[in-house]
């Protein structure tokens, strides 16, 4: 959309449902990541694509399902929906701030904290990590139920974030943020922040999830290292847009870690090429993370108020 000619993007069509990565190339099943996904929404997914591609490619006629441009489908309300671009979509957001206070949970010792809806002074967190620890795999490729398992909770290397329950339900509609206000001890360093929608019965539904390079902060074509104890914003906010019903009741929850895992290109954080960056020392990152006033670190939820 931003570099497209007036005739391609005139054809641009956005089709989102509530998939798995299998399920959005094909035909999705009633079975999507442990949760059962309604009949409305179990739509065959290859013949839109083919209808698509007659139109654009062969000059066929444009499809019913393509007179707008965006199309959604609303957990919610259990229908499929259109609109003419994401901002529609979105009006309101509710704002979620980081904060010292403490919470309890009997599967987690330390790093677990509240997420408030209202500020009081500026506070800070130190959140510490050494990016050449072996992390248990079991952490990491622990094959549990989608909903019941809570490994990520026992995990010594992340801060855990969680909200009060929602006095009123609500429409997510939208990407979830995390705006970082914090200060890194290394020039560049990969986070990962994981939203999860925790119910009545204290089941972890994952909302979604994203991974950021420091030096990216401000665009992949505008990289710009850290300086040691310089304060810095980071936005990471390339999380999966979803449309859902929020029940009264359930909770917020938010997993922030630093990237250390096979899966994954390993930043040692020394601001160099990092595919070739190495070290058989301890590589401590340590960051503090500003917390509390209305310009401090928080969470911003996008929602819809039909």
């Amino acid at each position: 959309m931003k570099y497209g000619n007036k005739n391609s993007k005139e054809k641009h069509q956005v089709l989102i449902g509530p998939f798995d990565h299998g399920g959005a190339q094909w035909k999705p099943t009633s079975l999507q990541d442990g949760r059962t996904i309604d009949q409305e929404a179990l739509i065959p997914i290859y013949k839109y694509v083919i209808r698509w591609f007659d139109y654009v490619l062969k000059d066929k006629d444009k499809p019913d399902f393509m007179q707008d441009r965006v199309h959604y489908y609303h957990t919610g309300k259990t229908k499929w929906l259109s609109a003419s671009d994401f901002s529609s979509i979105t009006n309101d957001s509710i704002v979620l701030y980081l904060s010292r206070q403490k919470l309890a949970h009997q599967e987690r010792k330390q790093g677990y904290y509240a997420l408030q809806s209202s500020v009081s002074n500026r506070d800070t967190l130190h959140y510490n990590h050494d990016i050449t620890t072996i992390v248990d795999s079991s952490i990491i490729y622990f094959q549990g139920n989608p909903l019941t398992d809570t490994t990520y909770m026992r995990s010594p290397h992340n801060l855990i974030f969680e909200s009060a329950p929602f006095q009123k339900e609500f429409t997510l509609a939208g990407s979830l943020l995390m705006r970082l206000l914090l200060s890194i001890n290394v020039p560049d360093a990969d986070m990962q922040v994981k939203f999860y929608e925790i119910d009545l019965d204290g089941n972890s539904h994952l909302l979604c999830n994203d991974l950021q390079r420091l030096r990216y902060r401000n665009g992949i074509d505008k990289p710009r290292l850290a300086k040691d104890g310089e304060i810095l914003q980071w936005n990471i906010d390339k999380t999966f847009f979803d449309v859902r019903r929020i029940r009264k009741g359930h909770r917020l929850r938010a997993v922030l870690q630093f990237v250390n895992e096979p899966s994954y290109q390993k930043n040692f954080g020394f601001g160099g090429d990092v595919s070739r960056e190495t070290t058989d020392q301890p590589r401590w990152f340590r960051s503090v993370i500003y917390t509390g006033d209305k310009n401090a670190s928080r969470v911003v939820i996008p929602v819809n108020r039909d």
